[in-house]
C-alpha cells in the first residue's frame, strides 16, 4: 500500500495528514482487498484548493478531483467521488452474480409414510419484497418462499384465510 501525497504551493499540516488517513481508512474498509497504490496531489491556485486523488486496487482504478475555497471540503468531495465509484463497481459485481432467470418449478411426486407428497424443485434468484409480492399475487399458491435480496435469508409469503398476505421472516 503505497501512499504518495504531493503538494504544490501549499504546506500540508499534520492535522490535514491525519484527516486524509481517516478518510483513507474508510475507503480501505470499503475495498475487500485494500488498495495497491494511492496518489494524491493537493495544490493551491488563486485561493482555490485543488485535490486530485488516484487509487488503484486489484485491477480497478478510481479517480476523484475537486476544487473549492476550503481544503477539507475539496478532500471530502474528492474522496466522496471515489467512494461512489467503488459502490457503483461493487453493485455491478453483485448484480452480475445474480441469475437473470425467473423462478422455474419442477414438480415430482413421492410417497412418504403411505402419504403422497408433491415436491416442487425451484430455481430462484434473490429478490426484493416488491418482486416477491408480484410473483406471489400472480400465482395461485397459498404461499411463496423466496430469498430476500437485502438479507440473503429465506422468507415466506402466505395468504391467510381472511385474504390478507403475511410475511414470515427469520430473526
Amino acid at each position: 500500500m503505497a501512499i504518495n501525497i504531493q503538494s504544490k504551493n501549499i504546506e500540508i499540516s499534520p492535522s490535514t495528514e491525519k484527516y486524509i488517513n481517516k478518510r483513507l481508512s474508510k475507503i480501505e474498509r470499503m475495498l475487500k482487498f485494500g488498495y495497491d497504490n494511492l496518489n494524491m496531489v493537493i495544490s493551491l491556485e488563486k485561493h482555490r484548493y485543488i485535490v486530485e486523488v488516484s487509487l488503484k486496487s486489484k485491477g480497478h482504478s478510481y479517480r476523484g478531483t475537486d476544487d473549492s475555497n476550503d481544503l477539507r471540503t475539496s478532500i471530502n468531495n474528492a474522496f466522496d467521488k471515489i467512494e461512489k465509484q467503488i459502490r457503483r463497481q461493487k453493485d455491478r459485481y453483485l448484480s452480475s452474480k445474480r441469475p437473470a432467470t425467473e423462478p422455474t418449478v419442477e414438480e415430482e411426486t413421492t410417497t412418504i409414510a403411505e402419504e403422497e407428497i408433491i415436491i416442487h424443485n425451484i430455481q430462484y434468484k434473490p429478490m426484493t419484497m416488491e418482486e416477491a409480492l408480484q410473483h406471489f399475487r400472480s400465482s395461485n399458491h397459498e404461499f411463496f418462499a423466496f430469498i430476500d435480496a437485502h438479507t440473503d435469508r429465506v422468507n415466506v409469503l402466505y395468504r391467510r384465510t381472511d385474504g390478507r398476505i403475511c410475511l414470515l421472516k427469520p430473526l
